[in-house]
C-alpha cells in the first residue's frame, strides 16, 4: 500500500466514521427523548450484553460541563472552537513542512550510490 492509497484509506474512514456518528447523533434526538438510555447489545443484537449503552445527554457547555454564561454564550464558544481548529491545522501542516525538509538529507542515504549528491549535503 502506497503512501497516497494510505491517506486515501484514512480520509475514507475518517468521513465514514464522522458520517456514522452525525447519523447517529441525529436518531437519537429524533427517536428519544433526554433522559432514555437503552442496551445497545439487546436492542441491536437481541443480546444480554448489559455494558454498553446509549444515552440521550445533551452537554449546554464545552467540556466538564463548563459553560459561558448569558445568550452569547454558544455563539462564543463556537467561534472559540472555529479559531482553535484553524491554528491546528496551521500548526499540523507547518510542523509537517518542517519534517519534509529535516528528511530531505537522509532521503539521499536511500538513493543509488552513484546517484548521491555528497556536495549537497555540505552545503546545507
Amino acid at each position: 500500500m502506497t503512501i497516497s492509497d494510505k491517506k486515501k484509506f484514512l480520509i475514507t474512514v475518517t468521513f465514514l466514521v464522522v458520517i456514522l456518528d452525525q447519523i447517529l447523533k441525529i436518531w437519537v434526538k429524533t427517536a428519544m427523548d433526554l433522559g432514555d438510555s437503552f442496551s445497545f447489545f439487546e436492542r441491536v443484537f437481541n443480546l444480554d450484553w448489559n455494558f454498553f449503552f446509549i444515552e440521550f445527554t445533551e452537554n449546554p457547555g464545552m467540556a466538564f460541563g463548563m459553560m459561558i454564561p448569558g445568550a452569547l454564550g454558544k455563539p462564543l464558544l463556537t467561534i472559540f472552537r472555529i479559531i482553535v481548529v484553524t491554528i491546528g491545522i496551521f500548526y499540523v501542516k507547518s510542523i509537517k513542512i518542517i519534517i519534509i525538509k529535516l528528511s530531505q538529507p537522509f532521503q539521499l542515504l536511500h538513493q543509488h550510490p552513484q546517484k548521491r549528491d555528497v556536495k549537497h549535503l555540505l552545503r546545507a
